[in-house]
């Protein structure tokens, strides 16, 4: 199989959601979201309103609902021979996902390894990240859905900590084989690492072809981290539930994440199955869950095989991979083109991979009811005979209708992809072909800066008017192109926050200002060239009051005995004076700045 680039896991989680929201439209018969439309039993729903109106349960303990956790360590004691302290060693959660995240938060140091099997979620792999560890990858590929053993041990070393699998894996729904068992059996011995068991989709197997797994569970022990969900979390979304099972001492960190980034399950989904178990009904779910995806799975495979398609799944999962080729050749992206000329949505299983494959996958769920699954199979017949055009809005060109002269043309300026996009695709325009108009809106002044208007020198000779200026009142950039000192004058903004020069700003903040003249105080912050107090200097020789001469029309000068203190030419500041200089420094100091901060 041909490996494709390496894409992060951002990127490959924000594909998979623009799928997800594909597939989620008006007339889609959505086949992406692995919660499915199952009928659930009446019993439970009737559980489920109930505990909405009871209001008894608010506050949860880190690890669950203690009657939850009883419930279920007896019930995995009585089915499957588990012994669990449901005090310390379970931990409940809201899905299997959240549950490899907490077990990640709380067991993954900086700069350690994780080993995770894919077909794995993208968000598996940027949490590993988040936390400063590095995850390392081991690909499961189609259609064999094994890893290579020298690949793997590879992979995990001495500074491994983890190692993340899902046995049976939802995505394709294969079991691990015996080799990889004692592959990761040799790899814990070896480096004494922990193993992240994810079992979730155990409910999904086929009857009698599970495999035998307690022998591998009895010989990890200890380094053996598992995770179940209950068969009424599939039935009923809103019971939604996982659990963590581990010894206390793995569990303890575990739980502390759980607790530190709310990743618990609700109230209404632990107290709904905390009655499920206690009364025994968990075994009826088992059962009736096992029962819907057996027939979906068959009805879905039955049906592609009637198309001539061959699912390659294993025995469980909750989805039907499918070769994109087997399905449709033509020049557009298998899920573009099954949205506009079937009105399916699928997912596309390349993001379940850190290095995606030139020769796509899709994958196709069977959590349906069967009537959904019927109408599904109908439209994929259609699609493969050429007759699809369910959705005629979205609905492309038909492989017989596409010419190798219109796909030549359309390689012009697609950039370098693995999966061709719609968008890829377009025929580009010509030069006769008309334009839009450009966007002549002018953006915020917040989005882009205004540039200050520089002025012409001004001549150091020359003064301001000052009979131009009014007192109280705050020039704009506009009324003294020639004076400096005010076009480079700091402005205070209302709310006290500083904004540039005025040379810098635009006339709406101009008539702002001009509005708050009154209320809103100009500081000028720049330092003069000469720091000088404000006081006049003496005379560089005394005058005698004899030697003045008497002029009629000047005022008297009062004249000061040598022998007492030589009065100021200084007016003293009053006391009130006093008071408000100091009102004004106090609440200048205090007010909060904010430089070059436009959008407060």
């Amino acid at each position: 199989m041909t490996v494709g680039r390496t894409r992060p896991a951002s990127q490959r989680q924000a594909e998979l959601d623009e799928w997800l929201r594909k597939a989620s439209g008006e007339g889609i018969i959505d086949l992406a979201s692995q919660r499915g439309s199952l009928r659930a039993p009446t019993n439970l729903l009737q559980q489920l309103a109930e505990a909405v109106l009871d209001s008894s349960v608010s506050i949860l303990p880190a690890g669950g609902l203690t009657e939850l956790r009883r419930s279920w360590a007896a019930f995995e004691s009585e089915t499957r021979g588990h012994h669990m302290d449901y005090n310390a060693g379970m931990a409940v959660v809201a899905d299997p996902l959240v549950a490899c995240t907490a077990a990640v938060l709380g067991l993954v140091s900086p700069g350690r390894h994780v080993a995770i099997l894919e077909p794995t979620p993208p968000q598996v792999v940027e949490v590993v990240r988040r936390v400063g560890g590095m995850a390392r990858t081991v690909a499961m590929r189609p259609t064999e859905w094994e890893f290579s053993p020298a690949e793997f041990a590879h992979r995990v070393g001495a500074q491994t900590d983890l190692i993340i699998v899902a046995d049976p894996n939802p995505y394709s729904g294969q079991y691990l084989s015996p080799d990889a068992r004692e592959a990761i059996l040799a790899a814990v011995e070896q480096h004494g690492c922990l193993v992240l068991i994810d079992e979730s989709a155990r409910h999904s197997v086929v009857e009698g072809e599970a495999p035998e797994v307690s022998d591998f569970l009895a010989a990890l022990g200890a380094k053996c981290i598992r995770v179940d969900m209950p068969a009424a979390a599939v039935l009923a979304q809103a019971s939604s539930a996982a659990c963590l099972i581990g010894e206390p001492e793995m569990i303890a960190p575990i739980r502390s994440a759980v607790s530190a980034f709310g990743l618990g399950a609700s109230a209404i989904a632990q107290s709904v199955l905390a009655r499920r178990f206690g009364d025994g009904v968990a075994i009826d779910d088992a059962a009736t869950l096992n029962g819907l995806v057996a027939s979906g799975r068959a009805l879905l495979l039955d049906g592609l095989d009637d198309i001539g398609v061959l699912g390659l799944g294993g025995p469980g999962g909750w989805y039907v991979p499918v070769r994109a080729k087997a399905l449709y050749d033509g020049p557009h992206d298998i899920g573009d083109a099954l949205l506009a000329q079937a009105g399916l949505g699928a997912l596309p299983l390349a993001p379940f991979y850190v290095e995606g494959s030139t020769d796509p996958y899709i994958l196709l769920s069977y959590l349906r009811d069967a009537g959904v699954l019927e109408n599904s199979i109908q439209r994929l017949e259609k699609f493969c005979a050429g007759q699809g055009d369910v959705m005629p809005t979205l609905a492309l060109p038909s492989p017989h209708e596409w010419n190798d002269d219109a796909a030549a043309e359309t390689d012009v300026g697609v950039p370098d992809r693995d999966v061709l996009t719609i968008e890829d695709v377009s025929v580009p325009e010509t030069e006769d072909a008309p334009t839009e108009p450009e966007d002549k809106t002018l953006e915020p002044w917040f989005e882009k800066p205004v540039a200050p208007v520089r002025a012409p020198p001004r001549n150091v000779t020359s003064a301001p008017d000052e009979s131009r200026k009014e007192p109280g009142k705050v020039e704009s950039a506009s009324e003294y192109p020639d004076d400096d000192a005010i076009r480079d004058e700091p402005v205070i903004l209302p709310f006290g926050r500083l904004r540039g020069r005025k040379s810098e700003l635009v006339p709406e903040e101009l008539e702002m200002l001009e509005k708050e003249s009154e209320t809103t105080t100009v500081f000028k912050l720049s330092v003069p060239d000469i720091a000088t107090p404000n006081i006049t200097a003496p005379a560089e020789e005394p005058v005698v009051p004899s030697e003045v001469k008497q002029n009629p029309s000047a005022p008297e000068t009062p004249v000061v005995d040598s022998d007492k203190e030589t009065e100021s030419t200084l007016s003293t500041p009053s006391p009130e004076e006093k008071r408000r200089a100091e009102v004004e420094r106090i609440r200048r100091d205090d007010e909060p700045f904010f430089f070059d901060d436009p959008v407060r």
